[in-house]
C-alpha cells in the first residue's frame, strides 16, 4: 500500500480481501487506520475495523480495543464486535478474555448489563473455548461478579458452549490430527506452532486455528 492508493478504487468485492492482506503489515495496517480516521461510510469502516484485528500483533489488537474503549478514534459503539474480531484471532483470543475480564465494569456500564451487545461479547469472546482449563477460568470470572452478572443468560450460553466444544475435541481431535499429518498438512514442532502448506496451524492447548503466515515484528507504540 502507498500513499497514492485509494481504498474507494477497489471494486467492493474485493476491497475487504485487499485490506485483510495489507493488514498483515505495520506499515499497511498504519495505512489502514490513516484511511479509518478519515473515512464517514459506515460500513467501510467495519471494513477496515475487521482488517485491523486480523493482525498478529498484540500491541495493535490491544490497542484497538483499548481505542474502542475510550472512544477517541474507534467509535465505541463499534467495541463489541471489535472485542469478537479480536477474540476469533489466534494471536489475539487470550487478548479478548483479559480485556474483558480488566473492564467488564466498563463495558456494563457503557452497553449495560442484559443488553445484546454484552452478551454479544460474553459468548463471542468464549465460543472457540474447548479445553476445562478455559471452563474453569470463565466459570471462575463470572461466578466471582455480583448475582445479577452471574446469572446472566450469556454466561450460562457461553458455559454452555464450552462444554460441547470439550466433548466434540474429546471425540474428534486426535482423528482430525492424525488426517491432517497422513495428508502432509499437519507438522508438529517444538515450538507449539504447527505448519500448513498455505499457513499456521497454532494449538491453543487443544484447540486449532488456521491464519495465513505474516512477518513479526517487536511491539511498538502508538499515538
Amino acid at each position: 500500500m502507498t500513499g497514492c492508493f485509494s481504498p474507494c478504487r477497489l471494486p467492493a468485492d474485493v476491497r475487504s480481501a485487499v485490506y485483510a492482506v495489507g493488514a498483515q503489515t505495520p506499515r499497511g495496517w498504519d495505512f489502514l487506520l490513516s484511511k479509518y480516521r478519515l473515512h464517514s461510510f459506515h460500513l467501510e469502516k467495519n471494513n477496515i475495523e475487521f482488517a485491523l484485528s486480523l493482525s498478529d500483533r498484540q500491541d495493535e489488537l490491544r490497542w484497538l480495543m483499548d481505542q474502542g474503549l475510550r472512544g477517541d478514534i474507534i467509535r465505541t459503539q463499534d467495541l463489541p464486535h471489535i472485542i469478537v474480531y479480536v477474540a476469533k484471532n489466534p494471536s489475539g483470543y487470550h487478548l479478548a478474555w483479559e480485556f474483558l475480564k480488566e473492564n467488564w465494569e466498563k463495558i456494563v456500564e457503557k452497553f449495560e448489563l442484559g443488553s445484546r451487545s454484552v452478551a454479544g461479547i460474553v459468548t463471542g469472546v468464549t465460543s472457540r473455548y474447548s479445553t476445562r482449563s478455559h471452563l474453569a477460568q470463565v466459570k471462575e470470572f463470572f461466578g466471582s461478579l455480583e448475582e445479577k452478572s452471574a446469572q446472566l443468560r450469556c454466561v450460562q450460553q457461553a458455559v454452555e458452549t464450552i462444554e460441547d466444544n470439550i466433548e466434540w475435541m474429546d471425540r474428534n481431535f486426535e482423528e482430525v490430527k492424525a488426517w491432517l499429518q497422513n495428508n502432509h498438512l499437519y507438522r508438529v514442532k517444538s515450538t507449539g506452532v504447527v505448519s500448513v502448506s498455505t499457513g499456521t496451524v497454532c494449538e491453543h492447548k487443544g484447540a486449532m486455528s488456521v491464519r495465513p503466515l505474516c512477518r513479526q515484528t517487536e511491539p511498538r507504540g502508538r499515538v
